[in-house]
């Protein structure tokens, strides 16, 4: 009996124990699988790096959500996407590791899709086929015109689509407007930086 117990501690202790704090951007492996008819070289670095700025910045949400949600709780608690954070804890918190590990495992699948010339200016997209969504993120070519930061926010809205993160009108899990802004709030340098303070 005791070691089962002892076992099932030491199970539950792995499990949560949490990320460590977020540091530095090469944290990251940065070798995401790149796919495609010819990635140039400098796309390719630029892909690189803003994979491993999405990477941290999902990073840092799931941080402080586990480490400092006191702090967010007052800090947002009027804020209408938080809300939905606040009543979803755990939920938010699953999404949030699942890309935590696709990131530290290099598991981030990137593919070269060509010119996706919409009406909407799409930079990148996942497709979904009836219900199961496949597990790359197609880049446009127009995503390697954009500037670096809206690259990098495009591919934390990815991150969402390959979660089966929707587009609900309203403010639930569903939305994917609602984790661009928690992932979005939570990572800014300002927020961040004064979240984590005792």
């Amino acid at each position: 009996m005791r070691f089962i117990l002892g076992l099932f501690l030491l199970w539950g202790g792995a499990a949560f124990a949490g990320v460590p704090e977020p540091t530095s951007v090469t944290f990251y492996p940065g070798k995401m699988p790149l796919t495609g008819s010819g990635f140039p070289a400098a796309w390719a670095e630029d892909v690189r790096m803003d994979t491993q700025i999405a990477c941290r910045n999902v990073h840092r949400a799931l941080y402080l959500i586990e480490n400092r949600y006191p702090r967010i709780q007052k800090e947002f608690e009027k804020g209408i996407n938080f809300k939905v954070l606040f009543k979803n804890r755990a939920h938010y918190t699953k999404l949030l590791q699942r890309r935590y590990h696709a990131c530290t495992k290099g598991g981030v699948s990137l593919y070269r899709y060509g010119r996706c010339n919409t009406p909407q200016q799409t930079l990148a997209f996942v497709r979904v086929t009836l219900g199961f969504v496949h597990s790359t993120i197609n880049l446009c070519d127009e995503y390697f015109k954009a500037a670096a930061t809206e690259r990098t926010w495009v591919l934390v809205h990815e991150f969402g689509r390959l979660e089966n993160i929707g587009d609900s009108p309203d403010f639930d899990t569903d939305a994917i407007n609602v984790w661009e802004a928690i992932v979005g709030r939570l990572s800014e340098d300002r927020n961040y930086y004064a979240l984590l303070k005792p």
